[in-house]
């Protein structure tokens, strides 16, 4: 009897471990669909009865930093449910991580168990996501991949010299992203396009189809540089010409852990292409610390690292153009346009950061730059050729030129200068006022710079400065004032910018500003339009105040910051609402709900998909944030890019009859 009562004993331990072994499985490199980066690798996931474990290894370069979200979570691909890490092992949520020397780390996370039913999962974390792992051992379906890119790479003939500076027209792009996952390089492609003419940025969206190809003509007002986010690429445009990019993600992916990058991830054709090709394997340009270097050295002694630095950028670049005959001409000239007109950037920005010192704390002891610090940057930028506005870094330049402190160095002061009154003008207050003395203090600037440079003509650089602060930096904050013919009259009195290109731009600018001043604009028919009509629907009947941001914009953050307790005051308000959106991968989710957390618990904030809000972009055409825009009760953008705070937001719901 009691033999028998051992065999039953033993024959229920052994079903018992099998049952546990049953319960228990291991997956190792479970395979999946794709992934948004090559740093983050699933070596094994582990499922039982009590917990799902799952084993990262994150590999790098030295240094590389990261941050495991304790919101990583597991999603199943079927049902949407979501299952969020209970413990970890190797590292801790939210703090920052390292890679060591080694060029790796692991780590494990723990979950709740899954259901018997789960055969695929999405990691969800961010940067780091992979979608469709497998949980079954099988193999899973990946996006096709292009067998002989070089097939679609054609280049063809371009002249050996840049078109003329003010040359408007259309140019053609298209391509194709290999292995191309909406999930993993979105729906569409942003490009932010600089007009010379205008000062502006334009933000066409492409398309992607679905098969990863994309096509699409763009309006120019002449040869320049366009950015794309996804590529974190410049690429040169010219009106009259067509470039072809041909995009590998996986490839810039595995590139990431390393840097070394054999092999390019994008690559181009058309007639634009060998162009762009030879800048692309170009040496980069040098990044400097203004910040830090400014603390601790004199502005000579500044100047002489500055232009250390770009003397040995200027040599790798005339090595690389030694050693690579093939270049094509164009992309030689204008590579010699970046190092011209960088490295004046990178004076003016160092100016820029000490000016701003000054001004921020005037007790502070600042060993500012004098007059001969701009004698030996201002001059041999602004004299030169004309054709050099060409280059990579004109948009930037043109900021620093439009705010540079040289003509108060030189005696400029808007204080002292009396402001003109025609009597013909029907307004003697308001915007009119506003823009005349704007005009007034650029023509007694440009007198300054004209006089430092021994020349009577104003320089064409200077010029297209002046244009971008009328354009895009001067701003007046309340309703426009007189009549167009007003604001012509002002502007033909200008006498700095005298190009008859921007001359006519000017005049259509402000035209366009006083036919469309106060006019309610309904949102059009477009996919922005639908998105932002989406947004604002459960507010219809209120006003709106927009407000664009991200977590990783400081201006954003520390004006959100700086109106809390306004927004925390006049918040119940039933006229009105505040509302506050950004894109999902502007702002990750970890920081985004740390930062809302923090700052804006009783504000309404959308995080939207990216595309999503790359539309809202081209609606709104706005590139720099924090960008505003007000709705109107009736749902029409009245009022776009300027700034709410206690001055602005009751003068503008006073006039739809709404008391704060």
């Amino acid at each position: 009897m009691k033999k028998h009562i051992s065999r039953l004993l033993a024959l229920a331990m052994l079903i018992s471990v099998a049952i546990g072994l049953r319960a228990e499985r291991v997956v190792d490199m479970p395979d999946f669909e794709c992934r948004k980066s090559h740093v983050l690798t699933v070596e094994r996931i582990t499922l039982s009865d009590n917990e799902t474990r799952v084993d990262f290894r994150v590999e790098a370069k030295k240094g590389y930093k990261g941050t495991v979200g304790d919101n990583s979570r597991l999603k199943d691909i079927i049902t949407g449910n979501c299952y969020y890490p209970t413990r970890a092992e190797g590292v801790k949520f939210n703090e920052t991580i390292r890679i060591p020397d080694e060029g790796y780390i692991r780590y494990s996370l723990f979950y709740p168990p899954l259901p018997d039913s789960v055969k695929a999962i999405d990691f969800i974390e961010g940067s780091w996501d992979i979608f469709g792992l497998r949980l079954d051992g099988k193999k899973a379906t990946h996006p096709a991949r292009i067998t002989d890119p070089g097939q679609l790479i054609i280049s063809r003939e371009h002249p050996p010299v840049i078109a003329p500076l003010f040359t408007p027209g259309i140019v053609h792009i298209e391509g194709v992203v290999d292995s191309y996952d909406p999930r993993t390089f979105g729906k569409n492609i942003q490009l932010r396009t600089f007009s010379p003419i205008t000062g502006n940025n334009k933000l066409p969206i492409i398309d992607i189809q679905p098969d990863g190809t994309f096509a699409c003509d763009i309006q120019l007002d002449g040869p320049g540089f366009a950015y794309i986010s996804q590529l974190r690429n410049d690429l040169y445009l010219e009106p009259g010409h067509d470039l072809f990019i041909y995009i590998d993600p996986e490839q810039e992916a595995e590139n990431s852990k390393t840097d070394q990058h054999s092999i390019r991830p994008v690559r181009f054709g058309g007639s634009l292409g060998a162009i762009n090709t030879g800048l692309a394997d170009a040496p980069s340009e040098p990044t400097i610390r203004y910040d830090r270097l400014a603390k601790k050295l004199t502005p000579e002694r500044m100047m002489a690292h500055i232009d250390s630095v770009h003397n040995l950028w200027d040599t790798k670049v005339e090595n690389y153009m030694a050693a690579t005959p093939s270049l094509h001409p164009v992309a030689k000239t204008i590579l010699r346009h970046n190092i011209v007109n960088q490295r004046a950037y990178d004076h003016l920005n160092y100016l820029m950061h000490m000016n701003r010192a000054t001004w921020q704390n005037p007790s502070a002891s600042v060993n500012a730059p004098t007059l001969d610090y701009y004698r030996n940057v201002i001059p041999s930028l602004l004299l030169t050729d004309s054709a050099y506005i060409v280059s990579k870094p004109t948009e930037t330049l043109l900021n620093r030129l439009a705010f540079c402190p040289l003509p108060e160095m030189l005696g400029f002061d808007m204080k002292n200068i009396p402001l003109r009154r025609p009597s013909s003008l029907s307004e003697r207050v308001g915007s009119i006022v506003a823009l005349l003395r704007s005009c007034d203090n650029l023509d007694s600037k440009a007198g300054y710079v004209n006089e430092f440079l021994g020349t009577t003509a104003t320089p064409l650089l200077w010029q297209m400065a002046s244009f971008a602060y009328l354009t895009n930096y001067y701003k007046y904050s309340g309703p426009l004032t007189g009549t167009v013919d007003d604001a012509m009259q002002v502007l033909d009195s200008l006498k700095c910018i005298s190009h008859p290109v921007l001359r006519k731009a000017l005049a259509d600018h402000f035209a366009s500003q006083y036919e469309t001043a106060g006019r309610p604009s309904p949102l059009p028919d477009t996919k922005g339009g639908k998105i932002m009509r989406q947004l604002i629907a459960p507010y219809a009947g209120k006003a709106i105040f927009v407000d664009f941001w991200s977590t990783g914009c400081g201006p954003c953050r520390a004006e959100i910051k700086r109106n809390r307790e306004f927004r925390d005051t006049h918040r119940d308000g039933k006229g009105y609402v505040f509302l506050f959106i950004t894109g999902d991968e502007d702002s990750p989710e970890n920081a985004y709900n740390k930062f809302v957390a923090d700052n804006m618990t009783d504000d309404i904030t959308l995080r939207i998909p990216q595309d999503d809000f790359n539309r809202l972009r081209e609606l709104y055409n706005f590139s720099a944030i924090p960008y505003h825009t007000f709705i109107s009760p009736e749902g029409h953008s009245v009022i776009n890019n300027i700034s709410f705070n206690e001055r602005t937001i009751p003068t503008i719901l006073k006039r739809y009859g709404i008391e704060l």
